[in-house]
């Protein structure tokens, strides 16, 4: 009989998220704007902003795929515009289980 190792929780798998940062506030750019512009490289399963979601006037968010494929299209795109504002696509990272509460949830973030 041969076991298979428990999968890591959701929260830590990579799952076909991008980190997209330097998000004008609402209304210049809302939820909706971002779905259907990142719609553009690949089915959108979610749209999450997180609840502490302030930088500089700025906010931040993280965009899920169904596919790797649809992450590695809109990653492939050197420069992203959501109704004319220029904002700042990542593949998100997740922190270690056992990471530091206080570090940046995602590698290579400005955030």
């Amino acid at each position: 009989t041969s076991t298979t190792p428990p999968r890591p929780s959701n929260s830590f798998q990579r799952e076909n998220r991008i980190f997209v940062g330097q998000i004008p506030r609402p209304p210049t750019v809302d939820k909706e704007d971002l779905h259907q512009y990142f719609s553009l490289f690949g089915n959108v399963t979610d749209v999450h902003y997180p609840e502490s979601n302030h930088r500089n006037g700025k906010m931040y968010c993280f965009v899920r795929f169904c596919t790797t494929q649809a992450v590695e299209r809109c990653l492939n795109v050197e420069v992203h515009y959501v109704t004319g504002h220029r904002v700042n696509v990542q593949l998100a990272e997740p922190r270690p289980v056992h990471g530091n509460p206080h570090r940046r949830k995602f590698k290579g973030s400005q955030f």
